[in-house]
């Protein structure tokens, strides 16, 4: 016989009891950190700003410097074919 004043607890419901601990600390522990680190970090204010003197060390290349270095390289074998 069972003590007066404990509960029943059956193989599913143990089985079960323990999936939903897993789940809430697969879940909710991360989404906690996440919250806290929201709530913490986010909402500083990050010290950025413009830098107006910034130069560029590379510059891109736009399609038109690609077509006229093309005329040119063409230019220079079509000329190359005609003089031999």
């Amino acid at each position: 016989m069972r003590a007066v004043g404990t509960l029943p607890i059956e193989l599913s419901d143990a089985v079960l009891l323990t999936a939903l601990l897993l789940m809430f600390t697969h879940f909710g522990i991360p989404l906690a950190y996440y919250c806290y680190l929201r709530n913490r970090w986010l909402r500083r204010p990050w010290g950025i700003g413009r830098d107006l003197s910034y130069k560029r060390k590379s510059k891109g290349v736009t399609l038109g410097e690609i077509r006229a270095s093309k005329k040119v390289q063409e230019q220079r074998v079509c000329s190359g074919l005609r003089s031999n």
